[in-house]
């Protein structure tokens, strides 16, 4: 198994305690939380920045190609993932373990939020963060 940069990973095994693992996506759930709210702020903010830019050129009746309608039009809305985490926690605080064996890609994910979904929404989302 290589990561990212074609380097060999060591695969860990480790056993974890469920309630630190809850607590780690709870947090990872909140953070999570925290940015999107920021970015579908900023989003808005952007739609009527370059609302405002485009109602100028209409009304100055300006005949010019304006790339600002075009951009309008490929703004992507923020991602919420609060219901994916919601079910994670929910399967954890379901589970009748305590002590879960975890290896490093299923750590990654659970304890650093590398999951490929929540990179994506980070990636996204950032975009609109100021």
């Amino acid at each position: 198994m290589f990561n990212d940069e074609g380097m060999r990973m060591i695969n860990i095994k480790t056993k974890t305690y469920r309630s630190d693992l809850l607590d780690s996506l709870k947090k990872n759930l909140s953070t999570h939380q925290s940015e999107y709210k920021i970015a579908v702020k900023g989003y808005w903010e952007r739609v009527q920045e370059l609302t405002a830019k485009i109602n100028n050129r209409a009304s100055k009746m300006d005949v010019t190609f304006s790339p600002k309608v075009h951009e309008l039009s490929r703004l992507t809305f923020p991602v919420d993932n609060t219901k994916k985490y919601e079910n994670l926690i929910r399967q954890l605080e379901l589970s009748q373990d305590e002590l879960l064996e975890l290896d490093s890609t299923q750590f990654n994910c659970i304890v650093n939020d590398e999951w490929d979904w929540a990179v994506s929404a980070k990636t996204l989302n950032s975009s609109y963060m100021r």
